[in-house]
């Protein structure tokens, strides 16, 4: 967030207008992600916040998006705060969760220098939000801001997208779409020599035309682990994605449970 806006030409001639992520993605992200079971996701991290004996019931969610995941822990009797870089999706989560009569607490703060007033007994940071950070200096400045945040002992759960996803999978989220009278495109490649997954999306709406490059860094199992113990954290699990299968090089999501010492 933060870069410069510049006009810059588009694949079809027009002139498309170069914005940070998730400006104006965020008000077609959740028709984007409709193929996600959150539900799923909700009843996963709870496991892994019981499995890893999360002390209590106060947790916060890093690059919390538009809310979705945060609300259905907070009608699971958790106290949820929740924080994002991009304010528009930040507006959808204030929204969604006025709307369900969810009790949360949004603000805007950046993965590597965020805040709370009293340290929480868990933090999540989820649907590969760690791969946007995209030098180890940035992770690792997130697992020790996240550690200062944390009571003693308390509970991170995060997830990767993996190198092994972006090698197979990549040309199957170049996709297009609409909702009403927004259109889009997604195009999405990989390159393994810079280690960088690229997704490009250029959204049409009436007032105008917006190109957004997003960019995600892969991490191989081993860089995370050495930045972790590098921050006090001890690794509990490491699970490919969505089981308690123990993660390998041929995951395509893994999920690391770690707690503060």
């Amino acid at each position: 967030m933060g870069e410069p806006v510049q006009m810059a030409p588009e694949r079809h001639g027009a002139s498309a207008l170069i914005v940070p992520p998730y400006t104006e993605l965020a008000s077609i992200y959740d028709h984007i992600m409709q193929h996600v079971n959150y539900k799923q996701w909700a009843r996963y991290v709870v496991n892994l916040l019981v499995l890893a004996g999360l002390k209590s019931r106060n947790l916060l969610e890093a690059a919390c998006g538009t809310g979705t995941l945060s609300i259905l822990l907070s009608k699971r009797k958790f106290s949820v705060t929740g924080f994002d870089s991009s304010d528009a999706m930040l507006a959808i989560a204030k929204r969604k969760a006025a709307e369900e009569h969810a009790p949360i607490e949004f603000f805007r703060a950046d993965l590597t220098s965020f805040e709370v007033p009293i340290p929480v007994s868990g933090i999540i940071c989820l649907y590969d939000s760690i791969n946007y950070l995209l030098e180890p200096e940035s992770v690792h400045k997130f697992f020790t801001t996240a550690h200062a945040a944390l009571v003693q002992g308390g509970i991170l759960i995060f997830d990767i997208a993996t190198e092994h996803n972006s090698l197979n999978n990549a040309s199957y989220l170049d996709e297009q779409g609409s909702i009403g009278e927004i259109s889009y495109i997604r195009k999405s490649y990989y390159d393994p020599k810079e280690k960088i997954h690229y997704n490009e999306f250029t959204i049409k709406k009436p007032e105008g035309t917006f190109l957004e490059h997003h960019r995600e860094r892969i991490y191989s199992i081993e860089e995370l682990r050495r930045l972790l113990q590098l921050s006090q954290f001890h690794l509990l699990h490491l699970f490919d994605g969505f089981s308690y299968k123990e993660a390998t090089v041929n995951s395509d999501r893994i999920h690391f449970v770690a707690r503060a010492f």
